[in-house]
């Protein structure tokens, strides 16, 4: 059994740091997005926190309001591509429209839950940082501290922005140092691979994700 020490455990580090920012790099490039300077990304996060918190610390607050502000918020069709990755090879251009658009319902219906949307609720934030990375993104960080446990550290979030259109946008979030957009992507290709989901047929998987959003299936 390989055991790591902190040495080789740094090299992980450096290495899944490396690979990240590669894939992101790649995604980006052909996405040709702009990349915004820092105190416009930090005014951008701060607003858009400022919004969720907003809308989760009112009762009468619906999953659909929540949902909104995630859509207009997040660069959704270029997201979707990088999380469809290579499998989307095999996909036809009709196939990869399917797939963004179940994909923003999808990502409407995940991160708007109620529970999720509680998250936000009796916390304090604070935008610390913004930073150029090399992927191409500006990088925020915030800090997020619950009220109710004022013992415990602030949670560390960090926002990559990006500007399309000239309206910026997210690309990714990383929450204390996992990125959701590599998250999503693995989740997607074991749903596209798996036997009883995907069985890598893309009419199969969209099949699967359609009935999963509610979405009327396409012949």
């Amino acid at each position: 059994m390989l055991t790591r020490t902190p040495k080789r455990n740094a090299l992980f580090l450096v290495f899944c740091t490396f690979i990240l920012c590669a894939a992101l790099f790649g995604a980006l490039q052909a996405s040709q997005f702009q990349i915004p300077n820092e105190e416009e990304s930090k005014s951008f996060v701060e607003d858009l926190v400022k919004q969720g918190m907003e809308v989760a610390n009112r009762e009468t607050a619906g999953q659909d309001e929540f949902g909104q502000l995630l859509e207009k918020s997040f660069v959704t069709r270029e997201i979707a591509n990088f999380v469809l990755g290579s499998n989307g090879r095999s996909f036809t251009p009709e196939q990869k429209e399917r797939f963004r658009q179940i994909f923003a319902k999808r990502l409407v219906k995940i991160y708007s839950t109620p529970e999720r949307v509680k998250t936000f609720r009796n916390t304090t934030h604070k935008v610390e940082s913004a930073a150029k990375q090399i992927d191409g993104t500006m990088q925020v960080k915030t800090l997020f501290s619950f009220n109710d446990s004022p013992s415990s550290e602030p949670a560390k979030v960090y926002w990559k922005v990006v500007k399309k259109d000239n309206e910026l946008r997210i690309f990714d979030i990383l929450f204390e140092g996992i990125s959701q957009l590599l998250a999503l992507r693995s989740e997607y290709g074991s749903i596209f691979t798996s036997g009883d989901k995907g069985n890598n047929d893309p009419q199969k998987f969209l099949v699967y994700l359609e009935k999963e959003v509610g979405i009327k299936t396409a012949p």
